[in-house]
């Protein structure tokens, strides 16, 4: 723990130092497109083959 005096001592700023081991990189080999738009809010595909649409007019009706 550092306490570190700021301001002319009138603040301090503490600091806690830890250490961690590192985490392991997480690999996938699914990737997902996303195309932002005005109508449909997004429209998504992925690399298995799956696509979606997120409709944007209820938002944009808001709007």
């Amino acid at each position: 723990m550092r306490i570190i005096p700021r301001f002319d001592v009138r603040f301090f700023e503490v600091e806690f130092i830890t250490e961690e081991e590192p985490q392991p990189v997480v690999k996938s080999d699914n990737a997902l497109g996303v195309d932002l738009g005005l109508g449909n809010l997004a429209t998504c595909v992925s690399n298995t083959g799956s696509s979606f649409i997120l409709d944007g007019r209820k938002l944009k009706s808001i709007n």
